[in-house]
């Protein structure tokens, strides 16, 4: 028998081919299991703290699916050791919905967020996280 490579690269493509299709009838079939979302809306620090206001907007890296308690998302770790730091009283109030996109932000949490009249603003969408503080 001699050496084709031809024909042994058609074989890997219909090898290939097939664990590809495998694979996504298996993901399609087999969806990963639903996780609980929660809202890290929060007050932080002592009641006689000077207050500081933070909105939270954007997706659902402020709902924290797969941690196990609000208390593991991100936001509220951070305002937590802010508040623990300055000695404020922080209102943490997320708009954040899981699945939103930037678009979403701007048109159905904007409002919600710039109504609740915070000194600080988090905007995490799409895994891009920033701040926006008010003067």
């Amino acid at each position: 028998m001699t050496f084709d490579p031809v024909r042994l690269l058609r074989r890997a493509l219909l090898w290939g081919a097939a664990a590809f299709t495998a694979e996504v009838a298996y993901a399609y079939l087999w969806p990963a299991p639903a996780q609980p979302e929660f809202d890290p809306s929060v007050v932080l620090g002592p009641p006689d703290g000077v207050p500081l206001r933070v909105a939270a907007l954007g997706d659902s890296t402020l709902t924290g699916p797969g941690v196990r308690s609000p208390d593991e998302i991100w936001a509220r770790l951070a305002l937590a050791r802010l508040a623990e730091v300055t000695g404020r009283r922080v209102e943490l109030r997320s708009v954040g919905v899981g699945g939103a996109t930037s678009a979403d932000v701007v048109h159905s949490q904007l409002e919600d967020a710039v109504r609740f009249s915070p000194r600080l603003a988090l905007v995490s969408v799409g895994a891009t996280t920033s701040y926006v503080v008010s003067h």
